[in-house]
C-alpha cells in the first residue's frame, strides 16, 4: 500500500495547509486549528485493509470537516471534494490491484 499510504499522507496535508490558512484568514475559523490537525492526522495515521474501513474513513473524516465552526460553504465543500474523490481512486486502484 506504499503509493496508496503516500497520496492519502499528500492528500492530508494539502487540506490541512489550506484549511490552516483559512483560519489565518478567519480568525472565528481559527478555534478549529486541533479539530483540523485531528481529522487530517486520523487520514493519515488510518491502515485500509478492507472496503468498509475506506469507507468509514471517508465517512469520518467528512463529518469531522462538516461539523468545523465558522467555515464558509466554498471552503468545506472544496474540502469534501477533494478529500472524498481522492480517497475514492485511492480505495478504487486498491481494489483493481487486489490489495483492498
Amino acid at each position: 500500500m506504499g503509493p496508496a499510504r503516500t497520496e492519502i499522507k499528500r492528500v492530508a496535508d494539502d487540506l490541512r495547509t489550506k484549511l490552516q490558512a483559512h483560519a489565518e484568514r478567519l480568525p472565528a475559523f481559527a478555534a478549529n486549528k486541533d479539530n483540523i490537525q485531528t481529522a487530517t492526522t486520523t487520514l493519515i495515521e488510518t491502515r485500509l485493509s478492507n472496503p468498509e474501513d475506506a469507507d468509514d474513513l471517508i465517512k469520518t473524516f467528512t463529518t469531522s470537516i462538516k461539523v468545523l465552526t465558522s467555515q464558509d460553504q466554498h471552503t468545506r465543500a472544496e474540502a469534501l471534494r477533494i478529500a472524498e474523490s481522492r480517497i475514492l481512486a485511492i480505495e478504487t486502484s486498491l481494489m483493481q490491484q487486489g490489495r483492498l
